[in-house]
């Protein structure tokens, strides 16, 4: 079997941004959107190399399900901050 760190790096990397995502999402929770965006995309860049198909295959789906979340809940907060009228959740 052949070792593929990049690979293995981009997947550990994917599923802590996917983690971040959740955390994120949930209430109460301290955490900020923006890493797992910056995370989840990093992965996904990481996982466009040679290797083996199926350690970068499950990086990228985990590094774009990050960042579309985190990108998601920071437009809403957006939304709901800025463009409805209330200003405040």
């Amino acid at each position: 079997m052949r070792t593929d760190p990049i690979a293995w790096f981009a997947l550990a990397l994917a599923l802590a941004a996917t983690a971040a995502a959740v955390i994120a999402l949930l209430p109460g929770a301290a955490l900020p959107a923006w890493p797992s965006v910056g995370a989840g995309t990093s992965a996904l860049v990481l996982a466009l190399g040679r290797g083996r198909a199926g350690l970068r295959a499950v990086a990228a789906i985990a590094g774009s399900t990050a960042a579309v979340l985190g990108a998601a809940q920071i437009g809403a907060l957006w939304l709901f901050s800025a463009v409805l009228p209330g200003g405040a959740l």
